[in-house]
């Protein structure tokens, strides 16, 4: 049986560890059973009753004596030592009986909400498409490659998926490098953060281990005749996961706090208020797909330019729209528009008119504006185009305060965009 015991590069990363620790069911049911009990620990014993009860779909009284026994032997050999080699949980290993004490640690993965998500739930808990999911994402160039075709709304050759993950490799590298304290020596951080393989490498282990592998998780939809492969995704994938970092640190991650000498936008905003710059369309992509994500009741979004959406843009919408979330989508894309119209109808779409072309924030034109639950604002404004026909792009990411006064003079053509396609649905 595979217990799903770590990664296939031997990656002992505190992220590939927590990933191999969710991909299998028993483990979310055991986390799940120590969350719903907050700080209070358990026996090994009640983890095991309670375990076997989730996974069964029954009552504690109806599981039989026997599959408690089972449940209980397997978290003693396989599962507590794996979830607390990743440091998800604390018990005594010494004194490991049926009547010790399991309680949850302070990792950050538990003010993770999407985390969260699937060890709450019993029946989220059960699915088994989980353990592919995560089993793929303890793998981190298995991350890089679905972090590269979630950026592409086309399908993309193997060949030219491998250059894009070298160069992804090479970018992580030069900034760990740059990250190195100053008494390290620039060969000392070479020698530790240099890629472990060259283009015609990473085709080969694209070809013959990571793409067969998302493949089969259906993360991701290959052709072998044409070896080109584009992105499908999963309900409960975070965009942050796939750039290795949990859910709550994204936006740090992504973004600087204003003022930065290239945004034009003057700006005075409370105290209280979170807004951050996000410079380079990459990132812009990533945080817009992190809120889409996000939303729970209603999500307004204007595109004034063809390819701004990607294929995990598209995912995410359709996702939003799936689990009842209110979305406007308004895009000047007709491809974007056919895929809308055959694959998510419930979605209002609309095509921007000169008005939203044209709208501007201090003297600023929108390239994309996303607004979810009138709390989190995504306000992009486009630059040059480069030699790949897109736009350079900066973006301002905030909160309620930050939303209100960017788009203060704008709030009443939203809501009465909002009524008119309500009217017309």
């Amino acid at each position: 049986m595979d217990y799903g015991l770590g990664t296939t590069n031997g990656d002992d990363s505190p992220l590939a560890s927590l990933f191999s620790a969710l991909a299998r069911e028993p483990r979310r049911h055991l986390l799940g059973v120590l969350y719903e009990h907050d700080s209070a620990s358990l026996s090994l014993t009640d983890c095991a009753t309670r375990i076997a009860s989730r996974e069964a779909g029954l009552p504690r009284p109806n599981v039989s004596d026997d599959t408690v026994e089972q449940t209980l032997v397997s978290l003693y050999h396989v599962h507590l030592p794996v979830l607390a080699d990743a440091g998800l949980i604390e018990y005594d290993i010494a004194d490991a009986g049926d009547h010790s004490d399991i309680a949850l640690t302070s990792h950050r993965a538990y003010r993770d909400s999407a985390i969260i998500d699937v060890i709450e739930s019993s029946e989220t808990a059960r699915d088994s498409s989980l353990d592919a999911l995560f089993d793929a994402l303890s793998d981190p160039r298995r991350r890089r490659v679905l972090a590269c075709l979630n950026h592409s709304f086309q399908a993309i050759h193997l060949e030219t998926l491998a250059r894009d993950v070298v160069r992804k490799e090479l970018i992580e590298a030069e900034t760990a490098a740059e990250a190195k304290t100053e008494v390290e020596t620039e060969a000392e951080a070479e020698t530790e953060t240099e890629p472990d393989g060259d283009t015609d490498t990473i085709l080969k282990h694209l070809r013959h281990t990571h793409i067969p592998s998302l493949s089969e998780a259906g993360l991701i939809d290959f052709d072998p005749e044409t070896e080109t492969a584009a992105y499908n995704g999963h309900p409960n994938l975070c965009v942050s996961w796939l750039h290795s970092v949990l859910n709550q640190d994204f936006r740090t991650h992504l973004s600087t706090d204003p003022p930065v000498t290239d945004w034009p936008l003057t700006i005075d905003l409370p105290t209280s208020s979170t807004v951050q710059v996000i410079d380079g369309r990459d990132g812009i992509v990533a945080y817009s797909q992190s809120l889409l994500e996000r939303a729970e009741e209603e999500l307004f979004s204007v595109f004034t330019s063809p390819r701004l959406l990607e294929s995990g843009c598209f995912a995410r919408v359709m996702d939003a729209s799936r689990r009842g979330v209110d979305v406007y989508l308004g895009t000047t894309d007709p491809v974007v528009r056919e895929l809308v119209r055959e694959n998510a109808p419930a979605i209002s779409l609309w095509e921007p008119t000169d008005e939203w072309l044209t709208l501007s924030v201090q003297d600023e034109t929108v390239g994309r504006l996303l607004f979810a639950d009138r709390e989190s604002l995504v306000f992009g404004t486009l630059r040059e185009q480069r030699d790949d026909h897109r736009y350079a792009e900066t973006a301002l990411v905030g909160d309620r305060p930050a939303a209100e006064q960017l788009l203060g003079p704008h709030l009443d053509r939203i809501d009465q965009k909002v009524q008119d396609l309500e009217s017309a649905s």
